[in-house]
């Protein structure tokens, strides 16, 4: 069956992800733990973030978790923000973040959009702060659907946002094809029945994406070319 839909992860598949959140999410420990040693070191240490390097782990929760379940591992190792004030904090903080793309994304997008296929994001991350990155990124009207955590149809692994994203546009889920950087979205997207596609810009090595993925790609800027395949 002809391939009709392309529904994206966006950390470390259209964004770098090391890059664009490594020195982001070091400060953002720093400013939580105010800096002090036991609690900043023990924090990183269960978010498997490291300090030295400010990179992260291939297991870190904010690898593969959504923000929420993120914030759940931060809270107690900060004083600063009680309650619901921690989530408004960090959700403000990552509307800063400077996304590194991986390619040139409107030229690549472009040429998707040209050939026909019907766009959707499906992130763990909140769903402002990605349409925010789209739009400086000049991208945002490429998809014609995007979803967050908070968008109401749940996080990866789960396949919530993959079931909307087909049922909006009309679309049978083996039209279709996830594109990720990591197992949870490779696992999303076999749940929902799609095609998987993994990428190598994230922190996943191949031989951890292999497995679940129906073909892996060392960067989007490759699907052009697989897809006329």
């Amino acid at each position: 069956m002809a391939i009709k839909g392309l529904i994206f992860d966006k950390d470390g598949t259209l964004f770098d992800f090391q890059s664009s959140w490594g020195p982001w999410f070091y400060d953002l420990l720093k400013e939580l733990t105010e800096g002090q040693g036991e609690r900043l070191f023990r924090s990183a240490e269960l978010c498997k973030f490291n300090l030295s390097s400010k990179t992260f782990f291939p297991n870190s929760p904010f690898v593969s978790g959504s923000t929420d379940e993120l914030i759940s591992v931060i809270r107690p190792f900060t004083n600063k923000y009680p309650g619901e004030e921690l989530s408004s904090f960090i959700l403000k903080k990552s509307l800063t973040v400077k996304q590194l793309p991986v390619t040139n994304l409107v030229y690549l997008f472009q040429i998707l959009k040209d050939k026909g296929f019907k766009m959707g994001l499906a992130t763990n991350d909140y769903v402002t702060p990605a349409i925010i990155q789209l739009k400086t990124s000049n991208i945002a009207q490429m998809f014609e659907f995007i979803a967050g955590c908070d968008s109401g149809f749940g996080s990866k692994p789960e396949a919530g946002q993959l079931f909307a994203f087909a049922k909006k546009l009309n679309l049978l889920p083996e039209e279709v094809i996830m594109i990720g950087d990591s197992k949870v979205d490779m696992i999303a997207g076999k749940l929902a029945g799609m095609k998987t596609v993994a990428v190598l810009t994230g922190v996943a090595l191949e031989t951890d994406l292999e497995q679940f993925a129906d073909a892996v790609l060392k960067n989007i800027s490759e699907l052009p070319l697989f897809l006329a395949k």
